[in-house]
């Protein structure tokens, strides 16, 4: 079993940090309505850990938003991009 800690401990303290820097709670809820979309849509694709997450799985992304969502896909990449970088150097897993 891994140390890491679990998506939802990252999820919680990536939130903890937005809400200690002022982030209106309109503004959480939708980051975290957009992160736990790319999450699926990882899950979908066999990507369990944040290290897997590459620049083509980013722009496969970005892709699919643009075809089958209403969502700008720049702010949607931009936001997994911030999310995916913030924990890619720990090589935290994605999915619990």
């Amino acid at each position: 079993m891994s140390n890491s800690p679990t998506r939802s401990v990252l999820l919680s303290r990536y939130f903890t940090h937005l809400r200690m820097n002022n982030w209106s709670p309109m503004a959480i809820s939708r980051r975290d309505y957009a992160l736990g979309k790319f999450i699926v849509w990882c899950s979908d694709r066999g990507i369990d850990n944040v290290a897997e997450i590459t620049t083509e799985a980013l722009s496969a992304y970005r892709r699919w938003l643009y075809h089958h969502h209403s969502v700008k896909s720049t702010t949607a990449l931009t936001r997994v991009r911030e999310i995916a970088n913030r924990a890619r150097n720990d090589h935290r897993p994605l999915i619990d």
